[in-house]
Order: structure tokens, then C-alpha cells, then sequence
């Protein structure tokens, strides 16, 4: 079994133990569950992507 070290925000850390809590978790049930999913989908389950420049977004829309 490995050990992974994860830096975020007091304030975020404080939040996410509230959300995981509310779904009756604790962070390293969360992470695992976060794991098991990429690992079978082999995927981030969810959208990651870049704002989109205004500028450019004007140009594809002539």
C-alpha cells in the first residue's frame, strides 16, 4: 500500500470534509472511490478545458 501527500487550502480541505461527510465519506474513502472510477473508465470523470479567449470566440462566430 502506497501513501500519497496532497497540499490544498485549509479553507478547501474544511470544505471538501463537510461535502464528503454530507455523502457519508471520509477524504480517503472520496479518493479512493475518485481512484476506483478513473481506473475502470480510464478517464478524468469530468470535463477539464481552457476559457475560451473572447477575442477568438468572436472570430469563430463570423
Amino acid at each position: 500500500m502506497t501513501t500519497i501527500t496532497l497540499r490544498i487550502s485549509d479553507e478547501d480541505k474544511e470544505e471538501l470534509d463537510e461535502v464528503v461527510e454530507a455523502m457519508g465519506m471520509n477524504l480517503t474513502t472520496f479518493y479512493m472511490v475518485y481512484t476506483k472510477r478513473v481506473l475502470r473508465e480510464r478517464r478524468i470523470p469530468f470535463d477539464i478545458s481552457a476559457p475560451i479567449d473572447e477575442e477568438e470566440s468572436k472570430k469563430e462566430e463570423r
